[in-house]
């Protein structure tokens, strides 16, 4: 188990990347092409067990997180060649680099943190605590989490916790 900690980043490649489809697959869910979806979704589900029959005897479970990461770029791929043609969008540069600088930034704090505390439970949990707190600042500070959004938020956690109280 404690080579595991070696699948991270693909772990967290592959989350971004079933994110990013949760934007792109938006013009097959207006446009109820579902099953253009699902056939998507198959093709990226073959790719991975193919990849993973000739990977993981040559790499071991590596190769599994590369086999897995693969199948994403091709999930990305064919979301956006195909739902593209369906309804016409763009990602705003300017949010891409805001939000994976602060990711990234997150990222190395998180790196230097770790190594500053003990290994236990507890740790896990202030790290957790700190990664998203640190990356909050970053994304409020870049301006990219906007006043009416923090608006919004504080005005459902009032509610919230008013509802808890009672």
């Amino acid at each position: 188990f404690e080579e595991s900690y070696k699948l991270v980043p693909f772990f967290a490649f592959c989350s971004f990347c079933a994110g990013w489809f949760q934007y792109i697959g938006k013009g097959f869910e207006i446009y109820k092409k579902t099953m253009l979806m699902a056939l998507v979704i198959f093709i990226s589900g073959i790719s991975n067990l193919v990849l993973n029959l000739f990977l993981i005897p040559q790499f071991g479970f590596i190769g599994a997180g590369i086999a897995k990461s693969v199948s994403y770029v091709i999930l990305i791929g064919l979301g956006i060649k195909l739902s593209h043609s369906l309804i016409a969008w763009s990602l705003d540069s300017i949010t891409l680099i805001r939000v994976s600088f602060s990711g990234l930034a997150m990222t190395l704090a998180l790196f230097i943190a770790k190594d500053l505390l003990p290994t236990s439970l507890i740790s896990l949990i202030v790290l957790l605590a700190l990664g998203a707190g640190f990356y909050i600042v970053l994304l409020l500070l870049s301006k990219e989490i906007k006043k009416g959004e923090v608006e919004l938020v504080r005005s459902y956690s009032h509610r919230l916790f008013k509802a808890v109280k009672l």
